[in-house]
C-alpha cells in the first residue's frame, strides 16, 4: 500500500471507528414503497442485517448520476466477494420519474443488478439529510450511519470507507448476513434490435441515418426507412479499437459527419472516437478513457481527460463539443490538436450544469442543459452565455435540439414525452408532437406518444427521433403533421440471446417493424379449439435454438380464454388449447428470434386480435395464424 492510500485508509478508519461509536441510526426505508430487482421488501433491522449497506441515492434523468454509477459499478466489482450490499434509492426529479416502469427502464438502461427502491415522496432521503443526488451513505452492519458523500468522483473516498468499514466489523465478528436474494429485471427484459437508442445522425446527400444504439454499445447505420446497412461495434461494453466487427464503445451518444469519418461520442469511455466510413474501422482520437475535470484554459487534446462527452457540432472551423460531466462546451481544434473552454464563466448565469445536445443557429450555439432544464445560447462570436428563446418553459427537460432552415427549434423534452417547438419570433415553446404522457401511439401529432425521446436529426421534411425507451425511432412527417415508427426489423441483434425467461402474463414488449395481422375471426364449439402459431421461414433461416422466442394469449374481453396464456415457441408450428364458455376477444402476441444463413439473429414481434364466437356446429378446429417473414 501507498503512502497516501495507507494515509487515506487510516483517516477512513478513524471517521468510521468515531461514527461507529455515535451509534446515529439510519432511518428505516419505508413501508410499502415499491422495490425491484428484489421479490421482498429490505430493513435494516432484517435481510440487510449483518451486511455493510451502500446507499446510492440517484435519478434516472441525472447525467451526473449516471457518472456516478460507472464508479459504484467498480466499487461493486472490487468488493464483489465481501459482505457488502448496494441498495440503490431512487429519488424522482419530475412526476415521470415517480412510475414504477420508468425506472425499472432506467436501472436496465444503467444495468443495475442491486436492489432498487423508489423514495416517491423523497421521504427517506430527507430522513437521511440528502437534499441533492448523486450521493451515498454508508449503513454499518447493525443500522448505523458511518458516512455520507455527495456528487461524483468520490471513488477512491467510498472505497476507503467500505474496506476499512469492513475491516473494523470483521474484527468484531459482526459481517454475518447473507446478501439478500435477487430478482433482477433483467432476466424478463426481451432483447430487441435496438436497446435504448439515444442519439442520431443523417446525411441527407446519402440518404444515410446513423444511430447510437447505447445499450448494445454500438453505431448502427441503415438508410432513411430503417433498412440495416452495418453497425459499427460488436455489442459488448469496453474500449476496443479497431475493425468495426472487434472494435468495442461503452454507451456512444452524439455523433457528427467530418471528411468521411463520423466523429463519436464515446461517453461511457470518456473519449471521443472516429469511424472512416470507408474502411469501417474504428479509432480514438481524443481522451485517455478517465473522467476529466473542467477545463480552465488550452489543453492539449492528445493527452486531456474528457468527461462524459454527450453530445458533438462540427462547423466550419471546429468542433464543439457537449462535456456533460464538466458541465461546459468544449471547442476542438482539430488543425492545432487542441481542447478550449467555449463555455464557463465565473457567474452562475455563465454557467452550464449537464449540458446534453447542440444546434446551430447562424452564429448562436443552442444548448441543451439537462442539468438544470433549460434551453441556454452560446454566443460564438463573444463566447457569451445566456437564456435561449423559450426560456419560460418550466415543464421541459431538454434532451435534444434540431434547427430547421427556417430557424424553428424542435426541443425533445424528456419530462413530458414531447416534441416542442421553438417559434424565432414570439419566443414561445409549444408541444408539438406527443400527447404528454409516456407510450408508444402513431398517428397525428397531437394524438402521438413517446417514451423519453432523446435524440433529434432532421433531413428534410422529416424530424428524426430517438425514442430511447421504446428502443425505437420515430418519424415525423412535418408537413403532414403525422408519426410513424421506422421499420428496423432487419437491424440484427449483437448476438443470439440465449436466456432463461419465466413466462408470465404479462404483455409482450412492443417491437419497432413489428407486424399487426389485424383481426380474425372463429366460430367454436363449447369443447373448444385452438390456435396454431405457425413459422414461416426463408430459406437458410431458422430459429434461435436458446432464444426466448414466445407468445402470449391475452383475454381482452367476453369469456373465451386461452387453457396457457404463455409459452415457448419451439418449432414450426405451435399449438395453443382455447377454451369457449361463450363469446369473447383475444388478442395473440408472438416475439420470435431467427438465424439466417451467416448466424445473424433478429427478432420480429407479431400481433393479431381474434374474435371468438360460440358455435355448437362448428368443428372444434385450430385457427392457423401464420408469423411471416
Amino acid at each position: 500500500m501507498t503512502s497516501g492510500r495507507a494515509a487515506l485508509h487510516a483517516k477512513a478508519r478513524e471517521l468510521v471507528e468515531r461514527n461507529a461509536r455515535a451509534r446515529v441510526r439510519a432511518p428505516e426505508f419505508e413501508r410499502g414503497a415499491p422495490w425491484l430487482n428484489t421479490s421482498a421488501e429490505l430493513a435494516f433491522d432484517g435481510a440487510l442485517r449483518g451486511r455493510l449497506v451502500l446507499l446510492e441515492f440517484w435519478s434516472a434523468s441525472s447525467v451526473r448520476c449516471r457518472d456516478a454509477r460507472a464508479e459504484l459499478a467498480s466499487l461493486e466489482r472490487e468488493f464483489a466477494k465481501q459482505a457488502l450490499t448496494l441498495v440503490a434509492v431512487h429519488v424522482p426529479t419530475c412526476e415521470a420519474e415517480r412510475e414504477r416502469d420508468h425506472v425499472r427502464a432506467a436501472l436496465l438502461r444503467d444495468e443495475r443488478a442491486h436492489p432498487v427502491v423508489l423514495d416517491n415522496e423523497q421521504r427517506f432521503a430527507r430522513r437521511c439529510g440528502v437534499l441533492t443526488w448523486p450521493a451515498q451513505a454508508l449503513v454499518s452492519p447493525d443500522g448505523c450511519v458511518l458516512g455520507q458523500v455527495s456528487g461524483a468522483g468520490q471513488r477512491a473516498v467510498l472505497s476507503a470507507l467500505i474496506a476499512a468499514a469492513l475491516e473494523l466489523y470483521g474484527e468484531l465478528g459482526a459481517l454475518d448476513g447473507a446478501a439478500p436474494a435477487l430478482a433482477l429485471e433483467s432476466r424478463s427484459e426481451l432483447p430487441r434490435a435496438l436497446r435504448f437508442p439515444s442519439k442520431l445522425a443523417v446525411d441527407p446527400s446519402t440518404k444515410r441515418l446513423w444511430i447510437a444504439d447505447s445499450g448494445h454499445h454500438r453505431i448502427v447505420e441503415c438508410t432513411l426507412e430503417g433498412q440495416f446497412l452495418r453497425a459499427f461495434g460488436c455489442g459488448e461494453a469496453g474500449w476496443v479499437d479497431g475493425p468495426a466487427h472487434t472494435a468495442k464503445l461503452r454507451a456512444p451518444q452524439g455523433m457528427t459527419l467530418a471528411n468521411g469519418a463520423l466523429l463519436v461520442a464515446d461517453t461511457g469511455n470518456h473519449l471521443l472516437r472516429s469511424i472512416d466510413l470507408a474502411t469501417s474501422v474504428v479509432s480514438t482520437v481524443a481522451g485517455t478513457g478517465r473522467a476529466g475535470l473542467p477545463l480552465a484554459g488550452a489543453s492539449d487534446a492528445r493527452t486531456t481527460a474528457l468527461s462524459s462527452p454527450y453530445d458533438l457540432l462540427r462547423s466550419s472551423d471546429a468542433c464543439y463539443i457537449a462535456m456533460a460531466g464538466a458541465g461546459q462546451i468544449w471547442r476542438w481544434s482539430e488543425q492545432r490538436s487542441e481542447f478550449t473552454p467555449a463555455s464557463g464563466g465565473a457567474e452562475p448565469h455563465e454557467q452550464l450544469v449537464s449540458p446534453v445536445a447542440l444546434a446551430l443557429a447562424g452564429d448562436e450555439l443552442l444548448i441543451a442543459d439537462a442539468g438544470c432544464d433549460a434551453l441556454r445560447a452560446l454566443q460564438l462570436a463573444d463566447g457569451q452565455l445566456g437564456s435561449a428563446r423559450a426560456a419560460q418553459h418550466k415543464a421541459a427537460q431538454p434532451l435534444a435540439v434540431a434547427i430547421d432552415a427556417d430557424a424553428l427549434a424542435y426541443v425533445a423534452d424528456g419530462q413530458s414525452h414531447q416534441i416542442a417547438l421553438v417559434s424565432s419570433g414570439a419566443g414561445t415553446l409549444d408541444a408539438y408532437a406527443g400527447a404528454g404522457a409516456a407510450g408508444w401511439v402513431d398517428g397525428a401529432c397531437e394524438q402521438s406518444q413517446f417514451w423519453t425521446p432523446s435524440g433529434l436529426a432532421l433531413c428534410g421534411d422529416t424530424l428524426l427521433v430517438a425514442d430511447t425507451f421504446n428502443h425505437a425511432v420515430r418519424a415525423i412527417d412535418l408537413v403532414a403533421h403525422e408519426v410513424r415508427t421506422l421499420d428496423t426489423a432487419s437491424i440484427p441483434l449483437p448476438r443470439a440471446p440465449l436466456a432463461a425467461i419465466e413466462f408470465n402474463a404479462r404483455e409482450l414488449p412492443r417491437t419497432a417493424g413489428e407486424r399487426d395481422h389485424g383481426p380474425r375471426k372463429a366460430r367454436l364449439p363449447a369443447s373448444g379449439g385452438a390456435l396454431e402459431l405457425a413459422l414461416e421461414l426463408g430459406p437458410g433461416e431458422s430459429l434461435a435454438p436458446g432464444a426466448p422466442s414466445q407468445y402470449r394469449v391475452l383475454r381482452i374481453d367476453g369469456v373465451a380464454a386461452a387453457r396457457q396464456v404463455a409459452g415457448p415457441l419451439t418449432g414450426a408450428s405451435t399449438r395453443i388449447e382455447i377454451g369457449v364458455a361463450g363469446a369473447g376477444r383475444l388478442e395473440v402476441q408472438a416475439l420470435v428470434y431467427t438465424l439466417d444463413a451467416a448466424g445473424a439473429c433478429f427478432a420480429r414481434g407479431h400481433r393479431w386480435r381474434v374474435d371468438v364466437e360460440l358455435d355448437e356446429r362448428a368443428p372444434a378446429r385450430a385457427v392457423r395464424l401464420v408469423l411471416e417473414r
